[in-house]
């Protein structure tokens, strides 16, 4: 017999992740012995651009530096959408050998449309994997990224932190609360610059023959939570001008302390050859480039994130955010693949109000300043009102 009952419900527990990742309120469907959940955001955007026009999203490492700077961008635009509102659905069906899960996320920064007249946009896969007694199979967050997230209300959030969604095994060992190590294989991407002409760079034909292998222990104790992360790749070219193959490997510490109404966290990280899991390093997620040669380069990324989430009223709370990213680069690197950057800050100040527990609103101002190596910079400034329902 099927029972269908619909309630406002915390969502099973699908792991960490799922949970990171799904709303706090989802409903319910029970089919036999599996519970199926539905849940989601709407949310809009409107975002205000005082400087320059960094795209739907606080995308700092685009602001134009130097000469770009010309002073012809378009200065206090406007720009709503709802991009980022999301659909998901998870699955719980317990066996004789354990709960198998599944989980299955989506929003809508998939393209298309226009603002003429329609302003559709393409639905996005975000997650999509299965898990049985620790055991992950399928696309989410990647095992190197830890779940300690900063409290902004910009999709893209400040610079110096990691953020990666992949395919994956993963597998999980038993463990406490207290700590769990996991491992996983995931999908590589060498993403090496082999030509640079006009000032864009190329990437040539990568083989990608391993996965990249990634090692995390986290776990939380008292108001803590923490990680440690460690990721290795191979990165290799073979385009019929160069054939080279060399390693990269990144590492990180994040962790996070909630006493009160405040909680305080943040994450360090280095990454030499595995950018691309920084988010806005300052190769432009190129993990190296081709020197003349043949031979691959690595660069190197020191990231830096810190936030405090502060409840000031029981349906209040104010969240700062600070990112860092410092790009190691030289006169070689820099006119063989196009990296001048050198620094980037980034600023997020934010009061974020619930009349009720499934509604948000909420004000934020971002700011970013670009530096290249040559001691050039410039800054941008914009300002973001949000409105959020979650199912």
């Amino acid at each position: 017999m099927r029972v269908l009952s619909l309630k406002s419900a915390g969502l099973v527990s699908l792991s960490a992740l799922a949970i990171a990742a799904a709303p706090a309120q989802a409903l319910e469907l029970q089919a036999g012995n599996t519970t199926l959940q539905i849940g989601g955001y709407i949310k809009l955007d409107a975002i205000y651009n005082v400087d320059q026009d960094l795209g739907d999203t606080a995308f700092f490492r685009g602001i134009d530096v130097g000469a770009d700077n010309d002073g012809t961008d378009v200065t206090g635009k406007t720009r709503f959408h709802a991009n980022e509102t999301r659909l998901s659905v998870g699955t719980r069906t317990p066996t004789a050998h354990g709960p198998v899960r599944s989980y299955i996320e989506t929003d809508f920064f998939g393209g298309g449309g226009n603002e003429v007249v329609s302003n559709s946009s393409g639905l996005r896969l975000r997650h999509a994997f299965l898990e049985w007694n620790g055991i992950l199979a399928g696309q989410t967050w990647s095992n190197f990224m830890p779940m300690v997230f900063a409290p902004t209300l910009d999709f893209g959030g400040p610079a110096g932190y990691i953020f990666n969604r992949q395919a994956q095994v993963r597998y999980t060992f038993p463990g406490a609360d207290a700590g769990r190590f996991s491992v996983s294989l995931e999908n590589p991407e060498s993403n090496v610059v082999t030509s640079l002409d006009n000032g864009t760079r190329s990437a040539g034909d990568s083989n990608d023959p391993f996965p990249d292998v990634t090692l995390r222990f986290a776990g939380n104790a008292g108001g803590w939570v923490y990680s440690l992360s460690g990721v290795v790749t191979q990165l290799e070219v073979d385009d019929g001008n160069n054939s080279d193959r060399t390693s990269g490997f990144g590492v990180n510490a994040a962790g996070s302390y909630s006493f009160g109404g405040t909680r305080l966290g943040g994450q360090v990280g280095y990454y030499d050859g595995a950018n691309r899991y920084l988010w806005q390093n300052g190769t432009g997620f190129f993990n190296g480039y081709v020197d003349d040669s043949g031979d691959i380069e690595t660069v190197s990324d020191f990231g830096l994130m810190l936030f405090l989430d502060q409840a000031l009223s029981p349906r209040v709370n104010g969240g700062l955010v600070f990112g860092f990213v410092d790009t190691d680069s030289d006169a070689a690197s820099e006119q063989a693949a196009g990296i001048a950057d050198d620094k980037l800050y980034t600023a997020h100040a934010n009061l974020r109000y619930r009349p009720v527990e499934q509604l948000m609103y909420g004000v934020e101002l971002q700011w970013g300043q670009r530096e290249l190596r040559d001691g050039s910079d410039a800054n941008a400034t914009r300002v973001q009102f949000a409105a959020r329902l979650d199912f």
